[in-house]
């Protein structure tokens, strides 16, 4: 049996990528890092562009795991209890964000503060967010799913496979 899980994913208005093609690599990058904590997501807030610094005992020094994206995301479960989960998600390649492994906060409310007094998981007005993206899960066959991505008039589909959290997915237009 197929299912079709729906997936919002969002940046800040003010650091939404500059290109599409940007775009596309942050949200497969962002959705392999909830799928390698094997969960799916329904709504993704990727909160930043690659970086290599950390808040690290207090202090903000460079990631020793090396070059990640900060996104939350929210679980149906989550949804209800109006609290998210934070992960860094690596990658092996500023350029192309081919992912590497990911580590995962605490679930936290959404309205905690950062250590500068933001809001982590601010109110959707201050979001922009990705125009209609959506995965089919086959539960049937397990040991694959295809991923859906639309923008404009462009779908690209991704066959992932979880034989391996760090396997890589092949973009085919569609």
């Amino acid at each position: 049996m197929s299912t079709i899980n729906t997936v919002k994913y969002f940046f800040h208005k003010g650091n939404v990528p500059c290109t599409e093609a940007q775009r596309q690599r942050l949200i497969a990058l962002a959705y392999q890092t909830a799928r390698s904590q094997e969960l799916y997501p329904k709504e993704v807030f990727i909160r930043s562009n690659v970086h290599e610094m950390s808040t690290i005992k207090g202090k903000r020094l460079k990631d020793p795991r090396g070059a990640h994206i900060t996104l939350s995301y929210k679980t149906e479960d989550f949804q209800g209890r109006n609290t998210h989960v934070s992960c860094h998600g690596y990658t092996t390649n500023f350029k192309t964000l081919e992912f590497s492994e990911s580590i995962k906060m605490k679930e936290k409310r959404d309205t905690s503060k950062k250590r500068g007094g933001k809001i982590i998981w601010p109110a959707e007005t201050q979001l922009w967010e990705a125009p209609g993206i959506c995965t089919l899960r086959n539960d049937v066959l397990s040991s694959a799913r295809l991923v859906y991505y639309n923008y404009g008039l462009s779908t690209f589909v991704v066959l992932e496979s979880p034989a391996s959290s760090a396997d890589r997915s092949d973009f085919q237009g569609a």
